[in-house]
Order: C-alpha cells, then structure tokens, then sequence
C-alpha cells in the first residue's frame, strides 16, 4: 500500500471514530438533560427545555453531515488514486464524461490514438471524435448505463490514425456522487483486434478442414449406398452387414462434424435468438427421418408419443431447438443397444413444453451423482465415448436449454447387471418472447 492510500485509509478510520464518539457525547447530553438537569428544565419551562435538546440534535445532525462530506471527499481521493494509476499503467483508452458528454479526464493512450492534446479534448463534447454510427452505438449503451446504474460490455469499430478498422471491447461504468447519483461515466475501451482475428482465423479454419473433410464422407457413403443395391452385382448377407455397419461410421463423422461447425457457430458473439412460430411436432418427425439410416444400421425402433401435446404452434427459437433435438436424439441412437426402442414423448402443460427420450444401453461407469458430468464440455462417460466421442454434442444441448430459459432432465436407472435405462429430455416455456433477440451466451 502506497504512502498516499494508508493516509487515506487512516483519515477514514479516524472519521469513524469521531463519529462513534459524537453520538455518545450527544446522547451522554440528553440523558444528562433529561435526568441531571431536570429541575433547571422545569424552571426554563417544558417548551424551553424542548428547544434545548431539538438544538442539540441539530446540531449534531450538522456535525454528521459535515463528516460525511469529508467521507466522500476521502472515498473521490481513493478513488482518484486508482484512477490514476490505471491511467500511467495501461494500454487501454481510459476517459471520464459527465452528463454533458464533456470529457473531463483521460489517459495518455486515449490521447495517443485520437493524435490530440489535453488542451483540445478537456471540457470538450467527446462524440464530435466518432462518426454518425458510432455515435448512436455509444449513445444506446450510455442510455442504458445511465437508466439501469449499471455497468454495461460491448465491443464497437473505430478507424485509427492510419484508416485502419480497430475492434474494442468497452467497459461503461456509471460515476456516482454521495448521494448515488449519476454524475458522469467511467470508460475503459480495450483493443480487441488482434484477439478477433485470431478468433477468425481459426473459425475460417475450422469450418473449411470441416467442410473439405465432409464431401468425401458423403461420396463414400453415395458410392457405398449404391453397392448396397446391388448395381454393380450381387452381395451376400455378410457383405451387405458389413456395407451398412460402414454407412453407419460415415453418418457418425458426419454428425460429429455437424455438432463441431454448430459449437463455432453458436459461440460467435454476434448470434441472435430468432423466435418463430412453427410446429413442434412436425420438427422432431424431421429429426427422426434424418437419423432414420442410423437408427436402421443397428435395427433400432423409435416411437414418438404426443398424446398430451396439444398445441399446434410454439414460439421458440427453431434452428436451435432442431439442433438440440438432434444432439439429443442421435446420441439416443449411438449408446443404444441394437435391436432396441427409443421411446420419444412430447407433452405440454402449465405454458411449458417437455421432451423426453428413453433408452436402453450396456451398463457404464454412469451413476445417478455422475451422470450430470455427461453434459459437461469434453467429459467422456463412458469407453465408447473416449473411441469416437468428442464430448461437445451434450454440452451444446446444455448450453442451448440455458438459453432457451429451459431445464434439463436427465435420469439413469439400472435395468439389470448389464444394461441400464437412460432418460433425457428438456422442459422450455412454450412462449417466451422475452427472449427473442437476445445474444445466444455459449
């Protein structure tokens, strides 16, 4: 602790006490008033002898008052310290504004990327060094800092010196007096460019070794398809198993790459719900049919229940509820036993909607207090998962109910000594337009 700042803390400290000792020395007098006193009281008059002790209380009321004031201006020299360390020692913009948007502090490399001087930016409008968009985008979140007494985090695009577009990632934190109102905002603005094009460069990268890797899968699988009708002569029963067991891997990568590319995509900032109305039912029969040719590989039955779903029409978003669905589903399928039934069963009661699918699968190192791991990013649950597994598939389902404001169900039962009976599922409001719009958080 600098010289300055244990002085600082020490006049504070020093208040306090001054203040402990005023109140006692104030009650100390009307008891002795009250008690000590009371014959010259009754001699002065009951009414003089209430003006004697209403004083005393204003009087002390301004010494509290006065001590206050001084409180504050300590808390503004603590905090000013601070500031002005923070200003010397980082790279980031730093400035104050008030109410007016005059600037009316800023550090060295605020001064340094707007090429200007003190003299030339103090007391100054700041907005006349941003453009028109610019401008509206600061005055949005200003807006909200100044309504909410909150701070607020976005990133906005300036031009430097050499007409070079620069990413920044502000920090808006609203000033306050002794009296907690706002007087002026606190902004720290950090260059984020190099970090976005990295981030960038990897996506790109990402989704072109993605999509290079998926066009030979797909002909694979074509060329196999055709093999299996027998286009090209005859196959035996052996042959055919063999064909479909590798029909089977191929669909698996596919997904696999499939679940990748949405884990990119869902976690770019700059991802917006987007709520329609479309029928649920009707999504999830289209699941079915695309994970149909895996399900048939390992001769499994799916039976989708909607009894007790009688809406004809939710309000959700539908991109990421389907690619929920599939994450959930195709994991049903992986982890099943052959010759096995997913039970799917959709409901809907009390304005929320709930999906569930059961299935039976060979006995794991799952349990009851572990099984909500499985949702965890890159947790492997079982050996199957550490051969072909990559572990996001459930973490993005995880991720996406949270931002549907939905809950997770989940649920391992032991069947017998070799196999276990699995539920997942989900429950979401069936109409949350609130929602609609937001940044979906990864």
């Amino acid at each position: 602790m600098t010289k300055e700042k244990k002085i600082s803390y020490n006049n504070q400290t020093k208040t306090l006490k001054n203040i402990k000792v005023a109140a006692i020395i104030l009650i100390s007098i009307i008891v002795f008033i009250l008690l000590g006193m009371l014959t010259p009281i009754i001699e002065l008059g009951l009414e003089e002898g209430i003006i004697i002790i209403i004083a005393s209380i204003l009087l002390f009321a301004l010494y509290l008052s006065s001590l206050n004031s001084n409180l504050f201006k300590l808390k503004f020299q603590y905090v000013q310290s601070y500031f002005d360390e923070l200003k010397t020692n980082t790279p980031d913009l730093v400035y104050i504004k008030n109410l007016k948007s005059e600037i009316i502090d800023c550090n060295k490399a605020f001064l340094k990327f707007f090429d200007l001087k003190q003299e030339e930016v103090y007391g100054n409008n700041f907005f006349y060094l941003f453009k028109e968009d610019e401008q509206k985008e600061i005055s949005k979140f200003e807006k909200i800092v100044l309504t909410t007494q909150k701070s607020v985090q976005f990133n906005i695009h300036l031009i430097d010196l050499n007409n070079i577009e620069q990413t920044f990632q502000v920090l808006k934190s609203p000033m306050l007096d002794e009296t907690n109102t706002v007087i002026g905002t606190l902004n720290i603005c950090r260059n984020i460019t190099q970090q976005e094009e990295n981030y960038n460069t990897k996506r790109n990268f990402v989704e072109t070794l993605a999509h290079d890797i998926k066009n030979p899968i797909v002909a694979q699988s074509k060329i196999l398809e055709f093999l299996l009708d027998e286009k090209v002569g005859t196959l035996n029963s052996e042959q055919k198993d063999l064909i479909k067991h590798i029909i089977s891997s191929n669909q698996f990568a596919l997904e696999m790459l499939t679940s990748m590319l949405a884990s990119y995509r869902f976690s770019d900032e700059s991802y917006k719900l987007k709520f329609t109305n479309f029928d649920l039912k009707k999504l999830i029969q289209e699941c079915i049919n695309q994970l149909e040719i895996t399900a048939y590989s390992k001769n499994l039955k799916i039976e989708f229940n909607t009894e007790n779903f009688t809406e004809s029409a939710v309000f959700s978003d539908q991109m990421v509820l389907q690619r929920l669905i599939l994450n959930l589903l195709f994991n049903a399928i992986t982890y099943s036993n052959e010759n096995g039934t997913i039970a799917i069963n959709l409901t809907s009661s009390n304005q929320n909607i709930e999906f569930t699918l059961q299935n039976t699968a060979i006995k794991s190192n799952l349990t009851k207090e572990n099984f909500k791991h499985i949702f965890d990013k890159y947790y492997i649950g079982t050996n199957k998962y550490k051969q072909v597994g990559s572990g996001i598939g459930l973490f993005l389902a995880k991720t996406i109910v949270q931002n549907l404001d939905g809950t997770l169900l989940y649920d391992v039962l032991n069947k017998d000594e070799h196999t276990d009976i699995y539920k997942f599922g989900f429950t979401i409001p069936q109409n949350n337009d609130e929602l609609d719009g937001n940044d979906f958080k990864f």
